[in-house]
């Protein structure tokens, strides 16, 4: 056993010495393929990891190893395909191999791209309702109700709009743990709010509710009794003369 260790040993170092040279020269891929999915899957794990932030050369680890979820996530978010309905299908196979509540919103954000508004619409509420979900969740909230306007569901954008308002004002008494992280904790959840009012007085607008449009973009915007608000593709836009507000989402 003591005359093994020492090869056995060597041979590890040789594996890990091989994984590494393969993930790194895309011409030794005609033998990588080859190879035992595993032993692929680890190639195209290390090649993703060469890749750099604005790289989105995924086709080599999709080659290599086609159930590679980071591959897929990449050409998700980076729309690479040819196609919004082919961003549509990364997006979903992302989820397929990998069911975060980021990847699912992501199946979401290119179904709208798409122009799958009503898609889109139950698949942001899903991606709301799971217990992973990692980001704010009146952004989801509001990401729904753009596309439930879109769908012609006004009353369900409301409800969502409401929903988000009520989370923002929750968050907006809480206490932070550790104040010292940001200078102004509430600043995030203000911008959040305003967006979720800036959005309520699109859809009052579109509800024939002028009044109710003016009070919300009047409270999106303190000081701007003038303003008005509107949606130009994903972004929410709320001006006047004098000052405006603008959020993406």
């Amino acid at each position: 056993m003591r005359v093994l260790r020492p090869f056995l040993l060597l041979l590890s170092f040789a594996g890990f010495v091989l994984v590494v040279t393969e993930a790194r020269f895309p011409a030794l891929d005609p033998i990588t393929i080859h190879e035992p999915k595993p032993m692929r899957a680890v190639v195209a794990g290390l090649a993703m990891r060469e890749l750099g932030p604005a790289d989105n050369d995924v086709d080599r680890i999709l080659r290599i190893d086609p159930s590679s979820a980071g591959a897929w996530e990449r050409r998700c978010t980076a729309a690479i395909g040819p196609s919004p309905a082919a961003s549509v299908f990364d997006c979903q196979r992302a989820y397929e191999l990998d069911p975060s509540a980021a990847n699912l919103r992501a199946v979401g954000s290119a179904q709208e791209s798409a122009g799958q508004v009503c898609e889109a619409e139950a698949t942001y509420r899903k991606s709301y309702a799971k217990p992973d979900l990692a980001m704010r969740k009146p952004l989801v909230l509001r990401d729904e109700a753009r596309v439930a306007l879109a769908c012609g569901h006004a009353e369900t954008a409301l409800r969502s709009l409401e929903e988000a308002e009520q989370l923002d004002l929750a968050d907006s008494t809480d206490t932070p743990r550790d104040p010292t992280q940001v200078a102004d904790p509430s600043a995030a959840v203000r911008e959040s709010l305003a967006s979720d009012r800036g959005y309520m007085a699109v859809v009052y607008e579109r509800m024939k509710q002028s009044d109710k449009a003016k009070q919300m973009c009047t409270e999106a915007n303190p000081g701007s009794p003038n303003c008005s608000c509107e949606l130009a593709g994903n972004a929410l836009i709320c001006s006047q003369t004098t000052r405006y507000f603008v959020a993406s989402r």
